[in-house]
């Protein structure tokens, strides 16, 4: 699900931070966001599916019966922890804003269906075509790059 690769990936950022920095001592004093306290798997789920329904439009029922004619842990997994906790939370990203982040982070991966999948689901959340365009070429950008 590409924990490793997440682990990694706020090392590198906090790297380049500092931990002395504004950010990183905002962050060490900033309570979770995602804990049962704060919300039930009842919220989660509905939370996943309204931002799931809005990502697939008309095929989000065909995608989650994928999903869970693959294995029913498998879409449970994806509509509560994925796009429950993960990416329905827009107290800093909206869902347009979540979905182009969506995008550059699936340009590495090489997964060409789940990247079309989502730079549609980023205009059904109201990315104007430059938006999606902009986030595809500076994602490539950056995965050109060497350190």
């Amino acid at each position: 699900m590409g924990t490793p690769k997440s682990i990694n990936a706020l090392t590198s950022l906090m790297s380049l931070v500092g931990p002395n920095s504004d950010l990183a001592q905002e962050l060490a004093n900033f309570p979770a966001l995602r804990s049962q306290a704060n919300y039930s798997y009842d919220q989660m789920r509905a939370r996943g599916q309204d931002l799931f329904d809005g990502i697939y439009g008309r095929h989000a029922v065909t995608v989650e019966g994928k999903l869970r004619s693959l294995y029913p842990d498998l879409a449970e997994v994806v509509m509560v922890d994925c796009y429950g906790r993960l990416l329905g939370e827009t107290r800093y990203l909206d869902g347009r804003d979540t979905e182009l982040c969506a995008i550059g982070s699936l340009v590495p991966q090489d997964v060409p269906s789940q990247l079309k999948s989502h730079c549609l689901g980023a205009a059904r959340m109201g990315a104007t075509d430059e938006m999606v365009q902009a986030a595809l070429r500076l994602a490539k950008l950056i995965c050109t790059k060497r350190p």
